[in-house]
């Protein structure tokens, strides 16, 4: 049987030792669960349940991919990387002692396309609706674009249409807009992208895709607050960088770098990010492994360099490489030809000091 705490542990050792290349942001992220694992006062609320953690992943283990890639194929049981063992251990295994609901409220994660952050997403998404054990779950997907919405709750649908023993076995209905467990009477569907749409629902799990092109604040404020309704509701948001600086994504990203800074407490917001540094040349592959974790499975490694080749020919396109390959935040409108806008956000912050 995996044991997948020893994964978990395992990753966070190669992180911090320079085994695997990472940025700031990722080696604070293990660092801070690090202290958390190593707490014991009696003031601290929170306990770690490693039976929790490990069902998780056993869970989606058990779940198939839908695509094929340079590594796997469509159809085969997932096999977990050792970053996203370490994300779910940490986002399932925590629990307050005093009634045992999951401790983060809210959870961030952001990293270059192409590593399956919305596949990963569904398999959360279906955990939470139909393995949790709560009566009347109710999972949302939503995005800025309806479109959008529907990418992480067609991944979960495509996943179990792969594998209609597991529907059986749990009770399910893989429907069009909906997959429904009558047994609990839990749902996982998609929204529109208007915040009026989730008035009055109370969702034990809200999945914002694709953070960076909200447009407003008003859906991500009223899912916050949907989700606030539940004793373990949480609101997991996903995204790669962008190119607005005014928008929601990017101020959520300035406070989740506080946050692993430790400039700030939020002892239920979960943060973890995959970037480069800000001394990092853009250019550099040792330096594309630190923003893309499922790098050599999903993420291409040959792929990436011919893009990395037409984006020193054409400027015009650098800035969509550092936005979607790096998970760099762009400044509106900025270019390459005057100041970088990574290192001038650096003057005000203690990343990558």
């Amino acid at each position: 049987m995996t044991d997948f705490l020893a994964i978990a542990r395992a990753y966070e050792a190669d992180i911090l030792s320079g085994e695997i290349p990472a940025c700031f942001e990722t080696k604070a992220a293990i660092e801070r669960a690090r202290r958390d694992h190593s707490r014991v006062d009696e003031a601290w609320p929170y306990r770690f349940d490693p039976a929790r953690a490990t069902r998780a992943c056993r869970f989606i283990s058990n779940l198939r991919h839908i695509k094929s890639s340079i590594a796997t194929k469509a159809g085969e049981r997932i096999v977990l990387l050792g970053w996203q063992v370490w994300m779910i251990t940490e986002l399932y295994g925590w629990v307050r002692i005093d009634s045992g609901n999951r401790r983060w409220k809210k959870a961030w994660l952001q990293l270059g396309k192409g590593n399956g952050k919305s596949t990963l997403a569904g398999c959360l998404a279906l955990m939470d609706a139909f393995v949790m054990g709560e009566g009347g779950a109710d999972v949302l997907c939503a995005a800025s674009q309806r479109e959008q919405a529907h990418i992480v709750l067609n991944s979960a649908r495509q996943m179990l249409q792969r594998d209609k023993e597991l529907c059986k076995k749990v009770g399910l209905e893989v429907q069009t807009h909906v997959i429904h467990q009558r047994t609990t009477q839990s749902a996982m569907r998609a929204l529109p992208a208007k915040a009026s749409s989730v008035e009055g629902v109370q969702p034990s799990m809200a999945v914002l895709d694709e953070v960076h092109a909200a447009r407003g604040r008003e859906l991500y404020d009223t899912l916050s607050t949907a989700c606030a309704k539940r004793a373990s509701g949480m609101l997991l948001m996903v995204t790669t960088a962008g190119n607005d600086s005014s928008g929601l994504g990017y101020e959520m990203s300035e406070f989740v770098s506080q946050l692993l800074n430790q400039e700030v407490e939020a002892d239920t917001f979960f943060a973890l990010v995959y970037g480069i540094d800000v001394k990092d040349e853009w250019d550099d592959p040792i330096a594309w492994r630190k923003a893309n974790p499922s790098w050599g499975v999903s993420v291409d490694p040959v792929a990436l360099e011919a893009e990395a080749k037409v984006a020193k020919l054409m400027p015009g396109a650098r800035n969509a490489f550092k936005i979607f390959h790096l998970s760099c935040w762009i400044a509106n409108g900025a270019d390459d030809t005057f100041l970088d806008f990574n290192a001038v956000r650096a003057c005000y912050s203690k990343i990558g000091r």
